[in-house]
């Protein structure tokens, strides 16, 4: 159980922010979730159903500096502390080089590696302060990944999370990745949340500096 563990999970309406909330809520823990929509207060009363310790919600944006901030300075106000960051980027197909607009690139990056970047900027300090936390950052991109857009977008992810690993070791701030290479169109919704929920503890768990957890598609099992 983690009914003392506070964590804040971005984008938990959906997807794997949303899975990684309910398996939280349902140990206990205290969460501060963030959503683009108001659909996120509804998500709060599921949260709350399951069984979570406490939870505030917020409509709030990634990209977004003073949103990420006020989301961290209320969590610590509410919980004392922030013990996990729950973050995630979804990389969708692209197209070659020549087809890439600079729309698509700048909205791309904005979203997957800056909405990675600003949440754990904000909840560093406090992580920093208390000697202690984990950031635990997810991404999903289709299983043939092959194009500019998204390899460059997947590598300056995974880049930034080995940097923040050498910063904040020394504060025992851990950090962990999940990569979903998955073509999750193939596998049903109970299959697909159970491997998700089993990558999810392993890295949660893992005392280790760095956790690195696997969905594969080809293989239809976490490694």
């Amino acid at each position: 159980m983690r009914r003392n563990t506070a964590v804040v999970v971005t984008e938990a309406a959906e997807g794997m922010g949303r899975e990684a909330a309910l398996q939280l809520a349902a140990e206990g823990a205290s969460l501060a979730v963030t959503g683009y929509s108001e659909d996120i207060f509804l998500f709060k009363e599921v949260l709350e159903q399951k069984g979570a310790g406490r939870v505030l919600a917020f409509q709030a944006d990634v990209t977004e500096e003073n949103d990420m901030e006020h989301v961290v300075q209320a969590a610590r106000n509410a919980f004392g502390r922030v013990d996990v960051l729950v973050t995630h980027a979804y990389f969708e197909d692209s197209g070659s080089l020549e087809s890439v607009t600079v729309e698509e690139w700048q909205r791309t990056y904005e979203r997957n590696v800056q909405g990675i970047f600003l949440p754990v900027k904000a909840v560093f300090p406090a992580m920093k302060q208390q000697r202690s936390g984990k950031i635990i950052t997810a991404f999903q991109h289709p299983v043939q990944q092959k194009s500019v857009l998204n390899s460059s977008g997947l590598a300056a992810v995974e880049a930034f999370v080995h940097a923040v690993m050498e910063e904040a070791g020394p504060y025992q701030v851990q950090t962990s990745m999940v990569h979903v290479s998955i073509d999750t169109q193939s596998l049903d919704d109970v299959q697909w949340t159970k491997e998700w929920a089993r990558a999810f503890t392993t890295v949660l768990d893992d005392p280790s500096p760095m956790a690195v957890q696997r969905i594969r598609s080809e293989d239809k099992h976490v490694k």
